[in-house]
C-alpha cells in the first residue's frame, strides 16, 4: 500500500444472531462460531493478511472500497435483507458485498474452510466486476482477481 492509503478490501464479520430465549449453550455456540471464523480471517496466519496492502489506486479511479460483510448463521428474517452485491455508491466510491456463512461451513476441515472463503471472495469480486462493467467504472477487476487469487 502506498502512503498509508486505506485498503481496497474491507471486511466485517456479523456474529450469529440468537433469540431472546436463547439458552446458555446456544449463545455460547454462536459466539464460539463467530470467534472461530474471526480467527481464521484475522488470526496469526489469517487469510486476510495478504490482502491488506491492496490499494484502490492500483486498480483504477472509481472504486475506493469493496466492503465484505460475512454473516454467520443469520436468522431467516436477516437472510431476506442480505444482498450478495449492493449498488455502487458514487459518493463513497464503494460497493458492499455479503457472504452468508452457514452451519455447514463449521463441519468442514480447516483447508476446506479456507478454500470456501477463497472461492466466496473471488466470486463476489467477479460479481462486482459485472457492476463495474455495466456502469463503465474505471476499475481493473481482472487484475484485482488475479492479485487476490495469487495471495489467497
Amino acid at each position: 500500500m502506498k502512503n498509508n492509503e486505506p485498503s481496497l478490501l474491507q471486511f466485517t464479520i456479523h456474529y450469529p444472531s440468537v433469540t431472546f430465549a436463547a439458552f446458555g449453550n446456544q449463545e455460547h455456540g454462536a459466539m464460539s462460531q463467530g470467534n472461530e471464523f474471526r480467527q481464521l480471517l484475522y488470526g496469526d496466519k489469517g487469510m486476510l493478511s495478504p490482502l491488506k496492502d491492496l490499494s484502490a489506486t492500483d486498480y483504477g479511479h472509481d472504486m475506493e472500497h469493496i466492503a465484505f460483510d460475512f454473516h454467520i448463521n443469520p436468522c431467516d428474517y436477516e437472510i431476506n435483507e442480505i444482498r450478495a452485491v449492493g449498488t455502487y455508491r458514487k459518493k463513497g466510491h464503494s460497493i458492499d458485498v455479503a457472504v452468508i456463512v452457514g452451519e455447514d461451513f463449521f463441519r468442514k476441515s480447516h483447508e476446506e474452510r479456507r478454500q470456501w472463503i477463497r472461492e466466496q471472495i473471488l466470486e463476489r469480486i467477479r460479481q462486482v466486476g459485472q457492476v463495474v462493467s455495466h456502469q463503465k467504472l474505471d476499475t481493473d477487476i481482472e487484475r484485482l482477481l488475479a492479485d487476490i487469487g495469487f495471495r489467497l
